[in-house]
């Protein structure tokens, strides 16, 4: 199925350069890879709490696709 992918992001976070659940800014190499933006860019989330929210948005968002609710994690 591969990675999620995340519509309606920031600039910084769509460049992996912030987290996708709380916009802090990540220095290159910090923070969980959750995902692909549009551009293909890697989308990140600070280890932790923040990952673990991403990593189930995007579980639960791609239930919602399969069963043709759409939406976007």
């Amino acid at each position: 199925m591969g990675e999620p992918a995340w519509s309606g992001l920031g600039p910084a976070q769509a460049a992996g350069r912030a987290c996708v659940i709380c916009t802090t800014r990540l220095a290159t190499g910090q923070g969980v890879v959750v995902g692909r933006a549009a551009t293909g860019s890697p989308v990140v989330a600070c280890a932790g709490v923040c990952a673990a929210r991403a990593t189930a948005l995007a579980a639960v968002t791609s239930q919602r696709r399969t069963v043709g609710g759409g939406g976007r994690p």
